[in-house]
């Protein structure tokens, strides 16, 4: 049930007044997160709150000063969700996103600032207080809520949330540690609804798709490479294979290499703000925390006769530990664009098929991310296109059934998540290749896709939110 709540100065103490209710249980004792009040004085207002026939009565909760501050409810007047069990009654969900914040405060969060702004608008609607918070959370408690009337964020203190999500994959070094300890703490507490960040390891994921018979045939082959000679070894063996970091995003740092004879030619992408070769910092790829503005791409490639001249391109790279992965040729577009697919799996009471988006990426292109200069299209519109509408609908069907598999192994291992983003793709025989899930799906290709299906997907992340912290969703 939602309840408009409201700061109201001429209470005083743990008083509260109640306009609309209808029942006879009156609190004892009022929770917004892990925070409690004991109240000491109830105003039940009657005659008030009586709604024309059909048409359900608004229920007003007043709060004095004390109660918002010792309760750190979000600002003189919000809508929440409330559980009205016996004599306790409880107001929620505090919902917290969890993310490494910038010095620009026009763009707090980066290029995820306007996420979190849509994301806030839309969780005052369903009664969701929805915070963002960072690294030091537990030692600090202060946060940020977005003020929709003056449209900033505000600093504040806040009670511990009743739910986390992660929404960022790496965080600043000075930050790692206080970043695994916080987000560690809500795990053992059962409040992080975010996949472990162990799953965005390229290898961690293969070996997980390898270790179940059903997900097994989806798995290109995978292996693991430190140095140089062992790249060379792999693809002189291999004939084809991609480069990744092994916990790389957004496109950056891939390298395809084909053996040509007994050279290999090396392919790399490369934008105008970057060098000419891929770029690492200290074993992790550089490019996280990019512009709102995808990065126009042009491919650069480089042929070795032997392992004296790749040696020296490769420790260009920076690439300490990286994946070697068997390239699956992708499908094209009539107009000679790769593509590959991006199912975006979303929860309530269990994992579903949310959005089903095909990555196109330029011609000749090495990557087919959106950052990287890929267009997001419908993927069961494309492949109509490709396959026919009979072929189409039986690879759609496949595709679902195998993305809800990697769901449910997902939750079988880590419990219930929020959400997640699955890399896929067709091989030529139209069978599936599943290359790796991420934990923290952004909102880019829905945006470009459909700003109602984004808007949709923001409305079941709350729906979840309410549905995981024991509230029911009501929406007037």
């Amino acid at each position: 049930m939602l309840v408009e709540v409201t700061v109201d100065k001429r209470l005083s103490g743990a008083g509260i007044r109640l306009s609309g209710w209808s029942r006879a249980n009156l609190p004892r004792t009022l929770r917004f997160a892990d925070r409690t009040v004991t109240l000491s004085r109830v105003q039940l207002m009657t005659g008030q709150g009586r709604a024309k026939k059909g048409v359900q009565s608004q229920l007003v909760l007043s709060v004095s000063p004390a109660i918002a501050t010792t309760l750190r409810l979000p600002k003189q007047q919000c809508r929440l969700c409330s559980d009205e069990a016996e004599g306790d009654w409880r107001l929620g969900p505090c919902f917290a996103v969890y993310a490494r914040t910038t010095s620009d405060e026009q763009r707090r969060f980066g290029e995820q600032t306007q996420l979190f702004e849509d994301l806030s608008v839309e969780a005052g609607r369903r009664g969701v207080d929805l915070v963002v918070i960072g690294p030091g959370f537990r030692q600090s408690h202060q946060g940020w809520r977005y003020d929709t009337s003056s449209h900033s964020w505000r600093t504040c203190l806040l009670p511990t949330p009743d739910g986390v999500i992660r929404r960022s994959g790496a965080f600043a070094r000075r930050d790692q540690e206080t970043a695994r300890a916080d987000l560690a703490w809500f795990s053992r507490t059962a409040r992080l609804h975010t996949l472990p960040a162990t799953c965005s390891n390229k290898f961690f994921f293969y070996q997980l798709l390898k270790s179940v018979p059903q997900l097994r045939p989806f798995a290109p082959r995978s292996t693991v490479a430190t140095n140089a000679l062992q790249v060379w070894r792999a693809v002189l063996n291999r004939n084809h294979v991609y480069v990744k970091p092994v916990t790389g995003a957004q496109g950056v740092s891939v390298v395809r290499l084909d053996r040509e004879g007994k050279r290999v030619r090396a392919s790399w992408e490369v934008s105008s703000a970057s060098r000419a070769k891929p770029l690492v910092k200290d074993g992790t790829p550089i490019g996280h925390e990019v512009s709102g503005a995808v990065r126009p791409m042009s491919v650069r490639s480089q042929v070795f006769d032997g392992i004296a001249g790749f040696r020296q391109f490769w420790q260009g790279t920076g690439l300490k530990r990286c994946l070697v992965q068997d390239t699956v040729p992708l499908p094209t577009t009539r107009y000679g664009q790769p593509f590959d697919l991006r199912w975006l799996i979303q929860s309530v009471d269990e994992p579903m098929i949310m959005a089903r988006v095909a990555r196109v990426g330029q011609g000749g292109a090495v990557t087919t991310n959106i950052h990287t200069g890929g267009e997001a299209v419908d993927a069961v519109t494309l492949l109509r296109e490709q396959l026919g509408g009979t072929r189409a609908s039986q690879v759609i069907r496949e595709l679902d059934h195998a993305a809800l598999a990697v769901a449910n192994e997902l939750t079988r291992r880590f419990g219930q998540f929020a959400e997640a983003g699955l890399d896929m793709a067709l091989r030529d025989d139209d069978t599936l290749a599943i290359f790796e899930v991420n934990p923290t799906p952004g909102r880019r290709m829905l945006r470009q896709l459909s700003p109602d299906l984004r808007e949709m997907s923001l409305v079941t992340l709350l729906e979840y939110a309410i549905h995981a912290t024991g509230f029911t969703a009501s929406v007037d």
